[in-house]
């Protein structure tokens, strides 16, 4: 870090400590008043609060943004009462993907949730097939929001409706009609005048399903993602920004730039691979293999480590890797693998995202390099 701007940069906002955790706590919060301390860092009960699948559903919907039909239900009666088959069915207080499952028809409902083992109440809401699933992240401030480029959420669903998230892998803007862009660059600012009224400043990462022209909000996480090291390493995603400046003015009251409120021209596709996916298969198994942290490079098989200099960070051939993982840690559903960038694309972009050949290697490849 002492090779970066970093330093310079909390230095200039008056930072003394840095927390490397992009979630926030009710806990955490009463620690930091106790010590007189400021927390960098969206309030924990608008985190709770977005982040809740159903509070989330049910805020948008107030509003009038567009989401797929569905609402919070109390009963499999109550399920299958709805007016479609097809669902998408979460947990609304679960983390990102987990608690998330898909059901052809709703006949599946009650061996599903006996499964999974869910509880009531659930928001279940219509499947919508063959859409694009977008992700972007929004920062508001005081007055002015500055909205990033948008990434393409590289996921699939599984026979058994179970869904599995890879990472993030961001696109082009030539890609999309500017009618569609411009679009949705409103509903953001929209989006940010509401929550702006009712007291939130910070960042709020979108997910939305992008389907015949129209742009369905689906979920928010209000809090660092996988997204956020391309965001912080590569300016031109968030309009030649820095990320750590317009995150804290954004935190600490101040008005973000007004030029910064709509999708920025990028030609950018590179990729963040987020590892928690071999949970899934290897549950309960112990790391056998640690890898570097650093900026590494693909060798006969393995990832070797090329330096610690964050400017090999953007060489085409480097693959950055972090995680704080030893060997014999056992990996669980809700544990943190780390996270792989690098400087290509990972999925192509036909009728549905599908991963590419290269990216299918480097998935296997990672999942080999935990557990041999």
């Amino acid at each position: 870090m002492k090779k970066t701007n970093l330093a310079e940069q909390l230095h200039r906002h008056g930072i003394t400590h840095l927390l490397l955790d992009g979630r926030n706590t009710k806990q955490k919060q009463a620690w930091a008043a106790k010590h007189g301390l400021t927390l960098l860092s969206n309030d924990a009960r608008w985190q709770q609060r977005l982040e809740d699948k159903g509070e989330f559903h049910n805020l948008l919907t107030s509003h009038d943004f567009l989401l797929p039909m569905g609402r919070l239900v109390r009963s499999f009666d109550e399920a299958r009462q709805l007016p479609f088959k097809s669902m998408v069915l979460q947990v609304p207080d679960s983390n990102g993907g987990l608690g998330t499952c898909l059901l052809n028809d709703v006949s599946e409902i009650e061996d599903v949730v006996q499964e999974r083992q869910m509880s009531f109440p659930l928001l279940a809401r219509q499947w919508i097939p063959d859409g694009l699933p977008i992700g972007v992240t929004l920062i508001v401030g005081t007055t002015g929001a500055v909205v990033s480029a948008l990434r393409l959420q590289v996921n699939a669903w599984d026979g058994r409706g179970r869904h599995t998230f890879f990472g993030i892998q961001w696109l082009p803007s030539s890609i999309f009609r500017a009618k569609l862009l411009d679009h949705l660059s409103g509903e953001l600012v929209r989006l940010a005048d509401v929550l702006r009224s009712e007291g939130f400043r910070g960042i709020a990462n979108f997910d939305l399903i992008l389907k015949d022209d129209k742009w369905y909000f689906i979920e928010c996480n209000p809090r660092l993602s996988a997204a956020t090291p391309t965001l912080c390493l590569l300016t031109e995603l968030l309009h030649g920004l820095s990320f750590i400046d317009v995150f804290a003015d954004a935190i600490e009251g101040r008005a973000l730039p007004v030029h910064a409120n709509r999708i920025p021209d990028t030609q950018y596709e590179g990729s963040t691979i987020i590892p928690d996916f071999i949970a899934l298969t290897q549950e309960g198994k112990a790391i056998e293999n640690v890898l570097p942290v650093g900026c590494c490079v693909q060798r006969d098989g393995t990832f070797v480590l090329r330096s610690f200099d964050v400017r090999d960070v953007l060489h085409p051939d480097t693959f950055f890797i972090y995680h704080d993982l030893r060997r014999g840690d056992r990996i669980t559903l809700d544990g943190f693998l780390g996270f792989y960038l690098l400087h290509h694309p990972v999925a192509s972009l036909g009728a549905s995202p599908v991963l590419t050949e290269s990216g299918r290697v480097l998935i296997e490849h990672l999942a080999a390099s935990f557990v041999r």
